[in-house]
């Protein structure tokens, strides 16, 4: 979904028709994705 997001040029909505799920799962899992990679990478 990251990748979609920020290296594809994909908007939420699109991501979420073209995986076929609601756009509030897509835009809640992708907060919580950019959570998760932020963490990791402070950590570095």
């Amino acid at each position: 979904m990251i990748r979609l997001r920020h290296w594809d040029g994909f908007a939420l909505t699109e991501i979420a028709q073209h995986l076929g799920r609601p756009a509030g799962t897509i835009r809640s899992r992708y907060s919580r994705a950019r959570a998760v990679l932020r963490a990791v990478l402070e950590a570095e």
